[in-house]
Parts: structure tokens; sequence; C-alpha cells
């Protein structure tokens, strides 16, 4: 077999590299949102959803959110809503197109730092198709993941320019070392998991740029004191941008309670833990099995065998790493690029409740790809084994990368198999048991919810998620007693977790406890100011107890941070109309169609305002529409029967009552209206008395008599049947009511069809 990779260029090599890449992970664009921090970044973020607004840019560099400050992540998520909606494709696709470009730059990179072409691809395969970096890329909330590695290897490149150019005495080198600088900024926006970088870039000057060499040969390394502190000078500007983004990195943590204390996690466990995690991370790099997205943490003493054998191994191998640092410093490179990378993400300030994460790979395993390429090269070089023989070996090594990868992608399709696949493979997840309740809810299976809630809460008693799910499940049952009961037993165990006070508002607002529904939905906008269901919830209860001005306010507040929350402007109308500000009602439900324009309803209470503002034919327009999405509407029959009746129509409005009555029939005004339009209209072919009788009786039947003009219109429908003694007799009652009511204008009325009554004759009128 005779292999001219001699005549390989580098753009073929790269080319085939993001067609692989791209084609392995293809399949996430198909794949959803999922809860695991989705929500938060872009499929419940208000903010991110805005797109590239100047309010969301704002936003984006001076709140804190998700536990993190990193602005620029925040601006290509939002880019990513600019062009893409809410739709997760994009999203995902986007985060693809970085993983390809890592990978290109990470390829050019080697290969201009070292010159050696099939080596850097190789490195650069491994870094594309490893299984550990699934993560990374298939998880939108981890766009910071890939951005910020995007900015690290372009910032990396940049700096071997720099030195290169340096080392050549070539003019125009400051210009890259500026650039570096710059995109590195960028790069710690993204994610602060560049802070060990300048420590990397270090160890680029000892191999492979070479810029400490030994008095006589190039391939040795020269530990000098002169050198480093020339070199660690140079990189100062570096450190002071790692040292700022640690210190905001730790405030923004801190203040929103992500971090876990030392009283609750001593440094001793951290310190016995962090060796095992490291172990952990190369154990699953050669042999990637059982990848879960959440892996629970085990508290683990010096006392532990794992512990103290993990340890030994470390040292062992760091050992081996130094003795080897002269003839071989791409070992002792790639073994503490390993090392340094991970510092952030050891578990020395521990973030959240994972044990390790196999995002917190995407960057450190750079480093042990190059020291396993690098010696597997030598050494098959050595032993002369051929050439076709060690691409076979490639080849099949890559292979069976990515056959795992294209398979774990499957696990991140959605929710529901990702947390099962977490709970397959790993032992113990509560946090896997307690994503699976929450889909098993909102899918209706509440049995099977109710167990993984159990199963959860056996794990890790107190464990809020579960808790939540367990009180949803309660509310989905409409067992409200239980819901309450299970919200505050969840804000006992976290009282800083928002879902569980936006659930407890819920159960509140639906139980008709409006204050208690005010109350804890504040307190979830307090948590959590984007909360989009909080935020309505507290304009719900202070609609619902009258307090009109804070419910504007509320409302407002809600549509900006969504304007095109159809509920949220519909509500606003409603409250609009009820505070007489007509014209601002009218405004805000045509918003509200413009959203969803075969909203029945909504152009049924516009019709309602537009009437009250004697708009008589635009109020018409809006009930014509209505029926023409819902022909049976009885609200829209009614007005329509109404203006019909008004207009000197009485056949038509009768069709339209009839039309109202068959979908409510026992509405006291439309049975009402209709009866008196039976019993007094001038048409002889419209008027029915005893059919108006009957509608009469059943009106006065549901408001138990004490209506004084429903009573009124019975006495008239008497009328109109020829029974005149119980029209009299309906008529003074009708006045007595009246006059009970202090309604002096229906005594007068009442009182003049009274004698009418008596002279034996009906009343008959054009229009009610």
């Amino acid at each position: 077999m005779n292999l001219k990779v001699a005549n390989v260029k580098p753009w073929f090599l790269a080319a085939v590299l993001a067609l692989v890449t791209s084609g392995v992970y293809w399949q996430v664009r198909t794949h959803d949102f999922v809860n695991f921090d989705d929500l938060d970044y872009v499929s419940a973020n208000p903010a991110v959803q805005a797109g590239l607004k100047w309010e969301s840019v704002r936003w984006a560099f001076t709140q804190v959110h998700s536990s993190n400050w990193h602005p620029v992540t925040w601006l290509s998520h939002m880019m990513d809503c600019q062009l893409f909606g809410v739709k997760p494709a994009g999203h995902h696709l986007t985060n693809v197109f970085f993983h390809v470009a890592n990978t290109l730059l990470l390829f050019r990179l080697l290969q201009r730092l070292t010159g050696a072409l099939w080596r850097g691809a190789m490195v650069a395969a491994l870094f594309a198709l490893h299984p550990l970096h699934v993560e990374s890329v298939a998880w939108v909330a981890e766009r910071k993941d890939v951005l910020s590695t995007f900015f690290g290897l372009l910032t990396l490149l940049a700096y071997g320019r720099y030195a290169q150019r340096q080392a050549s005495t070539a003019k125009c080198r400051m210009p890259y070392y500026f650039a570096a600088l710059v995109i590195f900024a960028l790069g710690l926006m993204s994610k602060p998991m560049l802070v060990t970088w300048p420590f990397v870039m270090l160890l680029l000057d000892v191999w492979p740029l070479k810029r400490v060499p030994g008095p006589k040969s190039d391939s040795t390394v020269n530990l000098s004191r002169t050198t480093w502190s020339r070199l660690i000078v140079e990189k100062l500007p570096f450190f002071a941008l790692s040292i700022a983004s640690c210190i905001v990195t730790v405030i923004v943590q801190r203040l929103a309670g992500a971090t876990i204390s030392t009283e609750a996690l001593p440094i001793e466990y951290r310190l016995a833990q962090a060796p095992v995690a490291c172990l952990r991370y190369l154990s699953k790099t050669l042999w990637p099995e059982h990848l879960a997205v959440f892996y629970p943490y085990e508290v683990l003493t010096w006392s532990s065998p794992w512990v103290l054998g993990a340890t030994v191994l470390l040292i062992a191998i760091t050992a081996a790493a130094l003795a080897q640092l002269r003839r071989r410093p791409f070992l002792s490179v790639g073994w503490f690029w390993f090392l340094g990378t991970l510092v952030p993400v050891i578990g020395l300030v521990q973030v959240g409740r994972q044990a390790i994460a196999d995002r917190y790979t995407y960057i450190p395993l750079i480093g042990v790809f190059v020291a396993i390429v690098w010696l597997a090269a030598e050494l098959t070089q050595r032993w002369n084994v051929p050439r076709a023989f060690r691409f076979m070996i490639a080849a099949t090594v890559l292979l069976a990368c990515g056959t795992v990868t294209a398979r774990q992608l499957t696990s991140w399709r959605n929710t529901a198999s990702l947390a099962s696949h977490a709970a397959a493979v790993t032992t113990g997840n509560y946090m896997a048991h307690a994503q699976l309740a929450a889909t098993l809810t909102e899918a209706g299976k509440y049995d099977e919810a109710l167990m993984q809630c159990r199963r959860a809460l056996e794990l890790r008693p107190n464990f809020v998620e579960a808790l939540n799910t367990l009180a949803a499940i309660h509310v989905r049952q409409t067992n409200y007693a239980a819901a309450i009961a299970g919200f505050q037993e969840a804000i006992r165990c976290d009282p800083t977790f928002p879902d569980a006070h936006h659930g407890l508002a819920d159960v509140y607002f639906k139980s008709g406890n409006f204050a208690e529904a005010e109350i804890e939905s504040r307190a979830t906008i307090r948590l959590l100011p984007m909360h989009i269901g909080g935020w309505y919830l507290l304009a719900q209860s202070q609609h619902s107890q009258g307090k009109l001005v804070e419910a504007i306010a509320s409302y407002r507040r809600l549509l900006e941070l969504k304007p095109d929350l159809f509920p949220a402007h519909r509500g606003l109308a409603s409250v609009l109309t009820l505070n007489g500000d007509l014209t601002a009602a009218v405004t805000e439900y045509e918003v509200a169609l413009k959203l969803q324009p075969k909203s029945v309803d909504t152009h049924n209470a516009l019709g309602i305002v537009l009437l009250s503002r004697g708009e008589i034919t635009s109020a018409s327009n809006q009930f014509a529409l209505a029926l023409s999405y819902q022909p049976t509407n009885a609200i829209a029959s009614y007005q329509v029967a109404a203006l019909l009746s008004a207009s000197a129509k009485p056949a038509e409005a009768a069709k339209y009552y009839r039309v109202a009555l068959l979908a409510q029939p026992d509405w006291p005004e439309a049975l009402n209206n209709f009866s008196w339009l039976l019993a007094t209209s001038v048409d002889p072919a419209v008027r029915n008395g005893a059919e108006a009788v009957r509608l009469a009786e059943r009106a006065c039947t549901l408001t138990n008599y004490k209506e004084p003009l429903l009573v009124g219109t019975l006495a008239a429908a008497y009328a109109e049947a020829g029974r005149f003694d119980d029209a009299i007799q309906t008529a003074e009652l009708a006045i007595q009511t009246a006059q009970a009511a202090g309604l002096s204008q229906l005594v007068e009325r009442n009182a003049a069809l009274l004698k009418v009554y008596r002279e034996k004759k009906s009343h008959h009128e054009i229009a009610p």
C-alpha cells in the first residue's frame, strides 16, 4: 500500500476534518432544548429571545444570570434568536459550527507551531470525535464551552505568531500580541474557564515554541530564572485579565448562591476529591463508557483507598512526565496542560452538585491528545511500524470514537432521553430521576412521575426539584391542599428556589386566594426577575383584587420582558377597560389580535369596548369576525342580535338570539332580551307569546325574581300570550322590586305598561 502522505495538502485534511465532524454531529439539528439550563439560557429567557437589541445587550453586560457573567456568550445566544427564533435546530447547529471551527483552529495551531501535519490532524480529529465532548456540543446551554475555546485557540494562534516573529526578529510582531490580548478578553467573557491560559502560553514557550532552549541543543530545556522571568513579565497583562475574571466569577457565583460553602463541604474533602476526579477523567478518556449529563457528588476522605490510589498514580505520572521534560517535552506540556486547565473545575471551588462533568474536559483533553499522539508517533517510528499499519490503527481509533459519539448524541434528543440515559448508566442519580419525573408530569403520566419523584427523594431527601415536581403533580390532579403543602415543603428546603414560589402562587390563585398569590409571585420575581410566569401571576392576582393601577404596572413590566406575549396584552386590555382608559384598552386589544387573530374572546371584548365608545360599525365588525371563527359563539351572537334588534331587524336578531341561547341556555340577559323581542316586536311574524313566556320565566327563575327589568319582561310576555291577569300581577311585582332597588325609571316604565295590560292590550315597539 503506497500512501503518498507527503503530497497531502493541509487544506484537504482540514476539509476532511470539517466534513466528518459535521456529519457525526448533524443529527443534533432534530434535537430539542433540554430542561438542564437551556430554559435559563434560551428557551425561557426573554432577554435573550429579544435578540440583539440595545436593552438586551446592556442586560448581557450589566446583569448576572444563571450564576455567571459571560456577556459574549449571551450575545451569541441573542444572535441565534435573531436568526432562528426559539427553534432549537439553529441553536444546535451553531454549537456544531463552533466545534468544527475549534477543530480546524486546533489543527492549524499545531501545524503552525510544530510543523507536524499528520500528528496535528490526529489530535484535531480526536478532539472533534471524542465522546467526552458530546456534552459541550449537543447542549445548547454549553455554548460558553465551544465559544470560549474558539477565542482561546485564536488567542494561542495570535500568540504563536507573535512568539515566532520575535524569535525570527521579524517586524510587526506587537499587533499579534495585542490581538491575542483582546481575543483573550473575549474568551474570558465567554466563559472563565480560560483563566489558566497564561500558564498554557508558558507551556507552549517550553514546547513547541522552544523559547527556553538549552545551551547545547534546541531539543533541551533551560530552566534559568532569567528566561522565565522575562516570559512571565511578558504575560502579566494576560495574568491581570485572568485575575480580574476570577474575582468577578467568585463574586457572581457567591451572590447567586451557586458555590458550596466550606462549612457544607470542608476543604479537605475537596482536596480528596480532586485526584479521584482527575483519574476519572483519564479513565473516561481512554474508555468512554457510562457518560451522563450529571454525576452525583460523593464525599471522599483521605482514608479512602480510591483517593490514596489516585493520588499515588497522579504523582507517578507527573514524575514520569517531568523525567522526560528534556527528551520529550511534549509529554510534560501535554500532561500539565491537562492538569492545569482542569484546576478551575476540579472542585476546589465547588459549583453545583456534580462530582465531575464531561463538559469540563473540552479544553483539558487537548493536552492528553497531544501527549498520546506525539508519543505514539515517536514509538511507532522507532519500532519501524509500517506506515499502513499506523494509519489503520489511527483510523480504527477514530472510527470507534465517532461511533460512540454518534450513539451518545442520541441520548441528547430531549430531556426524557437524556435523563433516562443518565439514570441507566449511573447509580444514585437523584437529578436524573427528578428530571424524568418532570417530563412525565408534562406528558400527563402522573403515576410514573410520582414513582420517579419518590425515587429521587429516597436518594436525596429534601431535594427541592423533586419536591417541586411532586407538588406540581398534585396541582394537575386538582388536589390543591396537598399541592400547597408540597410547595411549602420545597420552599422550606430551599427558600431560593423560584419555581416553588411560583407553583405556590399558582395554587393560591386557582384557589381564589389572590392576596397570598400576590405575595408568592413577588417572591418569585425577587429571586428571578425575568420569571415570565411570576410576573403574569402577579398581574393576575392584582387584577383579581381590584388593584388596577398595580396590575397595569405589572402587565407593562411583563411586556417589557416579553413583548409578544398574547395573554399579557389581553390581560392589560381588560384591566385598562376596568380602569376607564378605553383608548389604551383598544390599542392593547388590537395588539393582542395581531398576535392571535383568531382569538374569539378578544374580538368580543374589543367589540364590547367599541360599543361603549359608540363605535357601532367597528364593534359589529369585531363580532362578525368572532362568528367567522366560531359561528356558535354565544357572546358574539348575543351582541349581533342586540345590534340587529336596535336596527329594527327583529327577524334577523331572533336568529342570532337562538344561536346564543343554544350555546348558553341559562344566560339571563339573553333570555330576557330575546323574550322582550318575541313579546313586543311590531313584526307579527316575529312575535311568539308562548315562547316569550317560557324564556322570561326561565330568566326570572335563574335570578329568583329579584331583577325588576327581567320581571317586567315577563309581564310583557304574559300580555302577548293573552294572560293579562298574570301580566298585571307580574307588572305590579316589577314595580315593587324596582322601588325597593331605587330604580325610579323602571318604576315609571312598568307603571305605564301596567295601564296597558289593564286595558287587555299587549305592548309592541320597534326596538327594546
